[in-house]
């Protein structure tokens, strides 16, 4: 979320009556300390549930002077309770802290903890969603009033455009060149169970079968052993790169190199890489979702359900159309315009104005993220 964080206050700090500042605690290592007792892993484990549920909110407790308070993260929803009650809102990106996708690991712990959240976002003076879809389901689970319920739609920066350079670092480059020369599919997203990896290396797979010189290019981690061994067995391998760390000017170079985006996702809040795909003119395969196609609108392909062979179907017939991908570059920067961060900032603006019941104000009003 630091993206959203950055984004969003460097819109609120542009114009307007209000003055952000990001309260951001700093991490405190205990039992990562103690490797030699409970192992690097676990002992960074713990340290991340004692600072998050302990540590953050001391530190929201302590925090003082501001008109309101801003939680970007629905996962750190439960500091709204050390919060003056009244002045706080609350972004909710996604519910999986409250309903952990098939495949979570210990799913149980992500529910408990996430009980805590849940009390937090009951308590927001106002949520704020990124999407109709999230909104519609926390209403359908009476956890907020309509009256409470905003939808500010994420944006997209100028990075992101058809132009631009398209040169990555010296390792990117090596990586991207060393499966061959054919057309690029690409994925953005974390190694989360909701992106349905699994999914996205079996489509590829089915790809290849059309197009055996197609290679797969993924940003935003390493693949899992599981998945890596998934990823050999298809014998497809060779054919697949997982970038390293990439800023944000080179995530928008890649999609400029890319041929084509997938999206394989059992759910989503938003689907913001797919946003940023279009503002890069790239034709995009999703499933189909209700947040994404709020996003996209008609400008992009969709897939119903999980049947590797449709992706690919679909993949293949916009890969080798050219005019097909003309029409849909022209769609997708249409409707990618749409979205800018400006126009989140705004809005924004408006739900903290409403909260605050002022329209005008003689001096900067404070919100804190």
């Amino acid at each position: 979320m630091d993206h959203y964080v950055g984004m969003l206050a460097a819109g609120l700090g542009h114009a307007g009556p209000f003055e952000p500042s990001v309260v951001r605690p700093g991490f405190r290592e205990r039992f990562a300390r103690l490797s030699w007792l409970v192992g690097r892993r676990h002992g960074r484990t713990l340290d991340r549930y004692i600072n998050r549920y302990i540590d953050y909110p001391r530190a929201a407790a302590r925090a003082s002077g501001f008109d309101l308070y801003h939680v970007v993260d629905q996962t750190y929803a439960h500091a709204i309770l050390s919060l003056p009650p009244g002045r706080t809102v609350l972004t909710c990106h996604d519910l999986d802290f409250a309903s952990p996708p098939p495949g979570t690991r210990r799913a149980w712990l992500v529910r408990t903890t996430g009980a805590a959240s849940l009390r937090g976002l009951v308590s927001a003076a106002r949520v704020i969603c990124d999407s109709h879809a999230i909104g519609h389901e926390l209403l359908r689970r009476g956890l907020v009033q309509p009256d409470r319920l905003v939808v500010v739609p994420l944006g997209v920066e100028d990075d992101f455009s058809p132009d631009g350079p398209a040169a990555l670092s010296p390792e990117a480059e090596a990586l991207l060149k060393s499966p061959g020369v054919g057309p690029i599919v690409l994925h953005v997203g974390a190694m989360v169970p909701r992106k349905r990896i699994d999914l996205v290396l079996h489509s590829f797979a089915a790809i290849r079968r059309s197009l055996p010189n197609a290679m797969l290019v993924r940003a935003g981690g390493a693949l899992s052993p599981v998945m890596r061994e998934l990823a050999d067995r298809l014998e497809i391998g060779r054919a697949f790169v997982s970038m390293p760390f990439l800023s944000r000017p080179e995530l928008a170079a890649l999609y400029r190199r890319a041929d084509i985006f997938l999206l394989c996702s059992e759910s989503e809040g938003f689907g913001l890489p797919v946003l940023e795909a279009m503002a890069s003119g790239l034709p995009v395969i999703s499933r189909e979702l209700a947040a994404v196609r709020e996003v996209a609108g008609d400008a992009i392909r969709y897939v119903p359900g999980t049947d590797p062979d449709a992706y690919a179907t679909a993949a293949v017939a916009v890969l080798r159309d050219a005019e097909l991908r003309r029409s849909m570059r022209q769609q997708g920067l249409e409707r990618a315009d749409r979205f800018r961060w400006a126009r989140t900032a705004e809005l924004t603006q408006r739900v903290y104005e409403e909260l605050l019941a002022v329209r005008t104000v003689p001096g900067p009003s404070k919100p804190a993220g």
